[in-house]
């Protein structure tokens, strides 16, 4: 191989390294969870929504539910033992038939006023932790 050859191959597994080491890949397991799993076990479609801020005005937001259906509530970057370290976040179960219009931003003290919230989750990792990542309702 010539000189040029190797210079540039190493140049090229050293940018490789690099990259993989910039980009911290957390690997899923028993510190390091990237989803939780929400269980519907009711005869109802659920939204299961997260309050969204723009310009001072709120809404909330998030998928449907099948009755007897599951979904998976998945953070691609990091883990949520990460996201929740020393804070909180709210999660909403909506009833599908008031729901608000998802385009349409309300004041933030009155968005959850605009739907049928069934139950406001206010998740720490240890709850997440208790419940084994799987949230059940009800």
């Amino acid at each position: 191989m010539h000189i040029k050859s190797k210079l540039r191959l190493l140049v090229y597994s050293a940018t490789c390294i690099f990259l993989l080491q910039a980009f911290d890949c957390h690997k899923e397991g028993e510190n390091c969870h990237h989803t939780f799993t929400v269980n519907n076990n009711t005869a109802k479609t659920l939204i299961f929504g997260v309050k969204f801020q723009m310009s001072g005005s709120c809404n909330i937001q998030g998928p449907r539910i099948g009755p007897g259906e599951s979904y998976k509530m998945q953070l691609y970057t990091e883990c949520w033992e990460q996201r929740l370290s020393g804070t909180s976040e709210d999660f909403y179960l909506i009833d599908s038939l008031a729901y608000n219009n998802p385009s349409v931003y309300y004041s933030c003290d009155s968005a959850e006023i605009y739907n049928t919230v069934l139950k406001k989750y206010t998740l720490h990792i240890q709850d997440l932790q208790a419940s084994n990542f799987e949230l059940n309702y009800p």
